[in-house]
């Protein structure tokens, strides 16, 4: 085990941060450049797909870097 893997709490943390960093984008910017809403099917599957990515690098940044 490495010293610097991370925790349940630490993927906790790093889920809970992303979540809210899209959360604040998408408060702040509701609608698209031609003025329609954004669909929330589409914002859900971006934030899954992006999120899993988050989250690998995430454990590979907590062994590797830190």
């Amino acid at each position: 085990m490495a010293l610097a893997s991370l925790s349940g709490t630490g993927y906790g943390i790093v889920i809970g941060a992303y979540l809210l960093i899209c959360l604040i984008a998408f408060a702040l910017s509701p609608r698209d450049l031609n003025g329609r809403r954004r669909a929330n099917g589409c914002l859900i599957g971006l934030v899954l797909f992006f999120g899993l990515f988050v989250v690998a690098f995430a454990g590979w940044a907590a062994d590797n870097i830190f």
